[in-house]
């Protein structure tokens, strides 16, 4: 997976490829494979953004904050490995919540670029109509 690496490196994602979740890992890799076969479009580099955003979402929302077992009473027992476990727990959602933010800005630069190329297409169509009837009314 070094192929992926220097791609994160050069783009200054400092995360090992390995480190990211398996619905991540597969996405990224069938974008690099549709990007070799030169299929790659703007709507699929949307609806694989829109996945991995998912699956982070998805993540977020499967951390428990306190398990109900025994391990609830060991962190009232014994205060440092409840402070250590909070902070690993915080250090993961950060983490997440960094990957999700990055996927929505990602998502909206794409969405944000559709809307304004539709913007700019219907924009041009009106001049383009206002000028046939320029056109027109002129050589009556």
């Amino acid at each position: 997976m070094s192929r992926v690496d220097d791609l994160f490196l050069k783009m200054g994602i400092d995360v090992p490829f390995e480190r990211l979740h398996a619905v991540e890992r597969e996405r990224i890799l069938s974008l690099l494979k549709s990007s070799e076969d030169n299929e790659l479009t703007i709507d699929k580099v949307k609806t694989h953004i829109y996945t991995l955003k998912l699956s982070v979402e998805q993540e977020l929302t499967d951390i428990k904050d306190t398990p109900q077992n025994w391990l609830s009473i060991l962190v009232l027992l014994i205060p440092l490995y409840g402070v250590i476990k909070k902070w690993y727990q915080d250090q993961r959602i950060m983490y997440l919540q960094a990957r999700l933010r990055n996927y929505i800005l990602i998502y909206n630069i794409f969405a944000n670029k559709a809307a304004a190329r539709n913007q700019l297409e219907s924009e041009l169509r009106t001049l383009s109509v206002k000028l046939k009837e320029e056109r027109g009314e002129g050589g009556d």
